[in-house]
């Protein structure tokens, strides 16, 4: 088993890959929006993450990319007010 850590070591030493080289690990936040999201609120996420998490790499997922007009339509349309009960 040493003989093959010792290879490992030198390969890394030889494709410059040392301690010294090695990198924190990078911070990956996953974020997933289910019934859409606006630009408004991408950009807020993003302030937030950055101003308490700095180095913090975002991704976030949604169901759908809303405009601005979209919000008061989803919210107030007749149809959607309507329960589903089957009947």
């Amino acid at each position: 088993m040493e003989k093959y850590l010792t290879g490992m070591k030198r390969k890394a030493e030889r494709d410059g890959d040392n301690e010294t080289n090695v990198s924190r690990p990078h911070r990956l936040l996953f974020l997933f929006l289910v019934g859409g999201v606006t630009p408004s609120e991408l950009r807020l996420i993003r302030k937030v993450v950055s101003t308490h998490k700095p180095g913090t790499q975002v991704l976030v997922l949604s169901t759908r990319l809303l405009r601005p007009t979209d919000v008061p339509e989803l919210l107030f349309t007749t149809q959607r007010l309507v329960p589903d009960i089957g009947v």
